[in-house]
């Protein structure tokens, strides 16, 4: 979970969770290889395209082959994503389209959360690079980084708003985890938040009208929605368990989220006018930072139901897996954009 890796990575972090990425790439093929789907799920394959299956807690163990190309499948865009060894982690970007991964940074320490722009031009990414959790941004084929906060707290979770005005953000830097935003040249610094509770993961609406991010101003972590302003906010989920990692359908009308309810981390999706609930994932692993397909068809998160952290696509319709990757190490959160410039 990205609260254990960051811990590792910076003394500070003590409240974020879920995830490292790997060294040594290889991505299924179906000629190659096939991924294990879980005991929870049941599927068959036509011309080593994935069918949809269904939730059947009783079902046997089945693979389901994984594309390698576009053309073998319907998934559009590109995954970015970081990827490597806890605290010697990089940048990377794979496209649906090769299914190839390309290295977009190769610095010390570790380079994690990268959030793409909407005029697809840059990156921002947290780094640790210069010593401590900075904000950083970048061109999209890696060059030109620069840092955006440089100071000596723990600033993380960086989001972009749909104009790319702004870049979300929490930080500790007023001795207490809050949310901020600033324009991407690292000016025009804005708290937007001021509790005790520890505030988390921001990311704005599809229409720029609200953010949605994880606190647990109510005792545990759940999911919180403010407006832009933060002058009206409200709890959108009340579990039992520890709700985190906020992401919006494309529509704004629902949001996915990792809870563990369960007793493990699955992806839920609420929506926002009926407060109904759907669980997405079930399995005994710890499935987490979802992102939503910019077509709203899809969601992509990484899991370590195969035993370390890997890439999965989960069709929201049909709840159909997609297997990404297969590493030695880990590959984590995933963000989708929906093409390369």
């Amino acid at each position: 979970m990205k609260e254990i890796r960051l811990v590792l990575l910076t003394l500070l972090w003590t409240t974020l969770a879920c995830t490292a990425g790997v060294a040594s790439r290889s991505i299924l093929t179906p000629e190659a290889t096939q991924l294990e789907v879980t005991a929870s799920e049941t599927a068959s394959a036509v011309d080593g395209t994935p069918s949809v299956f269904t939730v059947i807690p009783s079902s046997p163990t089945v693979t389901l082959p994984t594309p390698t190309r576009k053309s073998d499948n319907e998934l559009k865009g590109a995954i970015l994503y970081h990827s490597g060894e806890v605290g010697e982690e990089d940048i990377y970007i794979l496209s649906f389209q090769e299914m190839d991964p390309v290295n977009l940074t190769n610095s010390p320490g570790s380079d994690v959360s990268p959030s793409w722009s909407p005029a697809s031009n840059k990156i921002v990414f947290v780094s640790v690079r210069d010593g401590d959790a900075e904000i950083f941004i970048m061109d999209v084929d890696g060059m030109n980084s620069k840092n955006l906060t440089n100071n000596r707290f723990a600033d993380d979770a960086p989001s972009w708003s749909p104009d790319g005005q702004f870049i979300l953000f929490s930080s500790d830097r007023d001795g207490n985890r809050e949310l901020y935003q600033m324009r991407p040249d690292g000016s025009g610094v804005q708290r937007l938040t001021s509790d005790p509770a520890v505030d988390l993961y921001p990311q704005y609406s599809p229409d720029g009208q609200r953010i949605a991010f994880t606190s647990d101003r109510l005792g545990g972590y759940q999911i919180f929605v403010m407006d832009v302003q933060g002058k009206t906010t409200y709890a959108v989920t009340e579990t039992t368990g520890q709700a985190r990692y906020p992401a919006w359908s494309a529509d704004g009308e629902s949001i996915v989220y990792a809870c563990d309810e369960t007793g493990d981390y699955e992806l839920y999706q609420i929506d926002l006018k009926s407060a109904e609930v759907a669980q997405m994932t079930f399995n005994p692993g710890l499935d987490a930072s979802p992102s939503v397909s910019p077509d709203g068809e899809y969601v992509v998160f990484d899991t370590n139901r195969d035993g370390n952290y890997e890439l999965y696509v989960i069709q929201l319709e049909t709840l159909a897996l997609t297997r990404l990757t297969n590493n030695q190490t880990f590959d984590g959160d995933p963000f989708w954009l929906s093409n390369l410039p």
